[in-house]
């Protein structure tokens, strides 16, 4: 699978959450245990600054009721 496409669908699907939602960087950085909202931010742009976690992926996937294979454009 192409990299530049997971990480293009990942990007858009952290965005579309946190609009889905109507959470701000700050709140969502709180959910997911970030000190700086910046990382959400910079996990929303290509190329991602911020590689995620599987931990994160994992929290996520907990947080919002998410499959990790729709998270990662594999669905």
């Amino acid at each position: 699978m192409d990299t530049d496409f997971v990480e293009r669908s990942f990007s858009e699907k952290v965005k579309a959450i946190r609009l889905f939602y109507c959470l701000t960087f700050r709140e969502t950085a709180k959910l997911l245990h970030y000190k700086s909202p910046a990382n959400i931010s910079f996990m929303e742009k290509v190329p991602m600054v911020n590689k995620p976690s599987f931990s994160l992926l994992f929290e996520m996937q907990q947080l919002y009721g998410l499959s990790l294979d729709w998270l990662m454009g594999m669905d």
